[in-house]
């Protein structure tokens, strides 16, 4: 008895190109998709109540992969925003967003918690003294459940006024991080944290000067953002296996 080996070709009715092919000796190609139709698109379910080995879910939030065992695991997805021209910032007062070209921010969904990390470096050489704050502002109707992260200053001026500074934060309100500052300064701001969304909106981030610092100052290029939606909840997030 001789076994024959077909390949499968697996099409939309209305085209005459193949979508999906299964190749006689096994495997599947999905083929390249255009401007108007994706390759593939995975419709929002619900996930295993009990995780299966192999098995790849997505829940409208995020995609999951259960890689061994009953141990899910979420698959990376991300915003990013890094930019590719010095932000110059106004000798002023008020909240001054960090990256040039967004006055809304970022689009976050309702009741969504996200994880995130920002890095940006601040020049300035103004000397009229002035504190510097960081924060969030809230646009587009958001509101926020909880929001946690922790932010660190590190300039390399050796002054009392810019010594490394390192804060926990509850609230995207922007907060004083330094004493007076009275010479030019070179900062470097990492930030790292979780908020938790209540309805949706968009989510900017700014620094602020307490009195016009004078001279000039300017976001360096290649300062970034990035965050990543974990799950559809306000509750404790716990993906994967916690014993």
């Amino acid at each position: 008895m001789t076994a024959t080996l077909k390949t499968t070709i697996i099409q939309e009715p209305s085209s005459a190109n193949a979508n999906i092919t299964l190749g006689s000796a096994g495997g599947m190609t999905i083929n390249a998709g255009s401007n108007s139709a994706a390759p593939l698109y995975f419709t929002s379910g619900t996930n295993l109540s009990v995780p299966a080995a192999g098995a790849t879910e997505y829940n409208g939030t995020n995609f999951f992969f259960t890689p061994t065992g009953t141990a899910r695991s979420v698959v990376p997805t991300q915003y990013f925003y890094r930019i590719g021209v010095a932000t110059t910032l106004n000798s002023a007062t008020g909240n001054q967003a960090i990256f040039s070209g967004l006055t809304s921010g970022v689009l976050l969904a309702a009741t969504t918690t996200y994880e995130f990390e920002l890095v940006f470096n601040l020049v300035t050489s103004g000397t009229t003294s002035h504190t510097e704050s960081f924060g969030f502002v809230a646009n587009g109707g958001l509101t926020t459940t909880d929001v946690s992260y922790q932010v660190w200053r590190f300039a390399n001026n050796a002054t009392t006024a810019t010594a490394p500074t390192d804060s926990w934060q509850t609230s995207i309100t922007p907060v004083v991080l330094t004493p007076a500052i009275t010479t030019a300064q070179n900062a470097t701001y990492f930030v790292r944290g979780t908020i938790t969304t209540n309805v949706a909106g968009s989510l900017n981030t700014v620094v602020a000067f307490s009195a016009a610092p004078g001279g000039t100052s300017t976001i360096s290029i290649g300062s970034f953002m990035r965050i990543a939606p974990l799950t559809q909840s306000s509750a404790a997030v716990n993906i994967g296996t916690w014993l």
